[in-house]
């Protein structure tokens, strides 16, 4: 073992005092057979990186890690919602096109934002890095007002997330129900 690293892992056992007793005196011991976990396999896992500006999945295959591409064909996506005023809604490379006709209905940097507490005086303060208005979600969480609406940092992320699962089904041929994501700075 290195130094300060954990001891070597045994496998095998030591023998019960009634074995020990009877053993030969070569002391030799049973083998125990270690058997691997069983595993139900129920189709992909991939791995999701939420980042403030981007986020990019990725699953392996054959041991390597593999970057799904986003609708546009980069590795990435912007990790961005614009709510148009007719009450649609666009995400990533769509919604970071709408920036400059929308900045006040475009939502960025949402990760910076969640798991952390709403107060006034810090939403002011940060204010001046978003043009979009922060609001106070329910349960004194950060939100966007978009219109007579406040929708949570939480749901931003989650269609977020939902836009890179759709992205990884399409890429994949198949359904994606489990995930390993990145948890944000402040998320509790």
């Amino acid at each position: 073992a290195a130094p300060g690293g954990p001891p070597p892992l045994r496998l095998d056992r030591a023998p019960a005092p009634a074995e020990a007793a009877a053993a030969d005196d070569d002391d030799e011991q049973e083998d125990v057979i270690v058997e691997p976990l069983a595993v139900r396999r129920t189709g992909v896992i991939i791995g999701i990186d939420l980042g403030t500006t981007n986020t990019c999945a990725s699953y392996v295959r054959d041991g390597l890690a593999v970057v799904i591409p986003g609708r546009t064909g980069t590795n990435t996506i912007p990790s961005m919602i614009t709510f148009d005023p007719d009450g649609s809604f666009h995400i990533g490379q769509r919604a970071a096109d709408r920036l400059v006709m929308y900045p006040t209905r475009t939502v960025y940097g949402t990760k910076r934002l969640l798991g952390r507490t709403y107060r006034p005086e810090l939403a002011a303060d940060l204010q001046r890095h978003f043009a979009y208005p922060l609001a106070e979600a329910e349960g004194q969480r950060f939100g966007v007002r978009i219109d007579d609406r406040v929708i949570s940092m939480d749901t931003i992320a989650a269609r977020v997330l939902d836009e890179v699962r759709s992205t990884a089904e399409e890429h994949l041929k198949q359904p994606v129900e489990k995930a390993v994501i990145t948890v944000p700075a402040y998320f509790n």
